[in-house]
């Protein structure tokens, strides 16, 4: 669209961009500035104290991911309930409650018009489904089309498909300026989109988000800033620690509880740049030691270096670790995701052969293990009044809420949304334990209502928080 990418504009465009979605506040916190690690990013205008609100953002474009196995879902409100084919021929489900709204009635006029006489085949459903969100670009209006051309796109072979589905799959008659612009948009959301929950029930079933201020902010592996989804799904993004005033805000575009290599690969494949964070360049990934296997000779950390070699930083012998990381993705690979007993007895038995309990795999047995007790059939808080989960087993998750509490806190990552989440947990633990009268597993009331408040502080704006969250945050608002 010819529009001039500068600091002036961006900031004239994302500001009016939020007013429209009355997103914007006249103090606000961040400024989009020339950053250092090329590009632009988001500055802070001020010092921003650990958890206030730096920004709130709309979606430009929001909808389904185009993933296999996608789930059947209204494709407007994205609930599972009440579900309908469109009866005009556009072959879209909706619920009943949208069948009706100004947004499915365009996208059912356009779909329609665009339309040849071929009519739908079996499947073809699906794949409409998954094409949908670069389709609806083709109706913004004039100025969210402006706030889309302004953003930052990744060229390569890989991005459109989208287009091609549409085009030579379900046959859409689209003109060739609307198709380079779908493929533009396309590479637009493989670069910015943020993956948004859109059922508090089911941590699976998501759709991609394009949050104009959102997507200008840069990626580091020990983000300064967090975001979480509130109503309507608004992103709200808050300082998950200090942040003096001209510094860049970071948030992260990996798992923070990934070890460097996994991240670098994630970012190399899906982001397309090598991120040369302070973390990424410490081996030892601040002290955590994420990536770290354990040396044949004697024992010490052996960790990778900026070759293909790792080298044990004891005796300085270097040595080829290929071998342990297949064996170890295999058995991990082979775990249903419910399988406590083979995943506790891998964590504790066979792990700690090659590698200490702060790596990436052992972490991430450690956070599905927390996800099981409590939640999963056979290890319920409660069942008809049947406890499901002895004592051992509630301590046993509290230990690994605490092992990955202290990975974070040295992660440098502070009021972080994983942070909230196990706070909340270790809440829970300690409440059942007092129910109990586990006097010794018990932390005390002090404590206890310590890690339920700050479960609340970091939780509160999120819409899928646990309702006693939302309940603690009425209460002491004095609602």
């Amino acid at each position: 669209m010819g529009i001039v990418r500068n600091e002036v504009h961006l900031n004239t465009i994302i500001q009016e961009y939020l007013k429209r979605k009355s997103c914007y506040v006249e103090d606000r916190l961040w400024i989009i500035k020339k950053s250092s690690l090329g590009g632009f990013g988001i500055f802070a205008e001020r010092d921003i104290q650990a958890g206030e609100i730096i920004f709130i953002d709309s979606p430009v474009l929001l909808g389904p991911r185009c993933v296999p196995d996608i789930p059947i879902q209204c494709t407007i409100c994205y609930r599972k309930i009440n579900l309908i084919t469109c009866n005009k021929n556009c072959h879209l489900t909706i619920c009943n409650s949208c069948v009706d709204s100004d947004i499915h009635s365009n996208e059912c006029n356009l779909i329609r018009k665009l339309k040849t006489n071929k009519d739908f085949k079996e499947g073809d459903k699906e794949k409409l489904t998954k094409c949908l969100t670069p389709l609806r670009s083709l109706i913004l209006n004039e100025e969210d089309l402006k706030v889309v051309s302004i953003l930052k796109s990744h060229r390569g072979d890989q991005h459109g498909k989208e287009v091609d589905i549409l085009t030579e799959q379900l046959g859409l008659n689209i003109t060739e300026e609307e198709k380079k612009f779908m493929y533009f948009v396309c590479t637009v959301l493989d670069a910015n989109a943020f993956e948004v929950l859109t059922d508090v029930e089911d941590n699976m079933n998501s759709v991609r988000g394009l949050y104009p201020l959102g997507s200008l902010a840069n990626h580091s592996c020990f983000p300064n800033a967090f975001h979480v989804f509130g109503e309507k799904h608004k992103m709200i993004v808050r300082a998950g620690v200090f942040i003096p005033k001209n510094s860049e805000i970071f948030h992260a575009y990996t798992r923070l509880l990934w070890g460097t290599i996994t991240r670098k690969f994630h970012l190399k494949n899906s982001k397309h740049f090598i991120c040369k964070c302070e973390r990424c360049m410490d081996p030892t990934e601040f002290g955590t030691y994420m990536t770290a296997i354990y040396c044949e000779k004697c024992k010490g950390n052996l960790l990778p270096q900026k070759t293909s070699s790792w080298q044990c930083e004891i005796c300085n012998s270097k040595q080829n670790v290929g071998r342990i990381l297949t064996m170890i993705g295999s058995v991990l690979n082979g775990f249903e995701a419910d399988d406590f007993d083979r995943m506790h007895t891998f964590l504790n038995k066979k792990l700690p052969l090659y590698m200490p309990q702060t790596n990436q795999v052992a972490v991430e047995l450690k956070y599905k293990i927390i996800w099981i007790l409590g939640y999963r059939s056979g290890y319920l808080w409660e069942n008809d009044l049947i406890v499901d989960l002895p004592s051992r087993l509630i301590l046993l998750k509290k230990r690994y809420c605490q092992d990955i509490l202290e990975l974070i806190k040295k992660l440098r990552t502070g009021k972080c949304k994983t942070r909230g989440l196990l706070c909340y947990e270790l809440y829970l633990c300690n409440k059942e334990l007092k129910s109990r009268d586990d006097t010794e597993g018990w932390d005390g009331e002090n404590i206890t209502e310590t890690y339920l408040l700050e479960a609340v502080d970091i939780l509160k704006y999120d819409i899928g928080a646990p309702d006693l969250i939302k309940e603690k945050k009425a209460q002491l608002n004095g609602y």
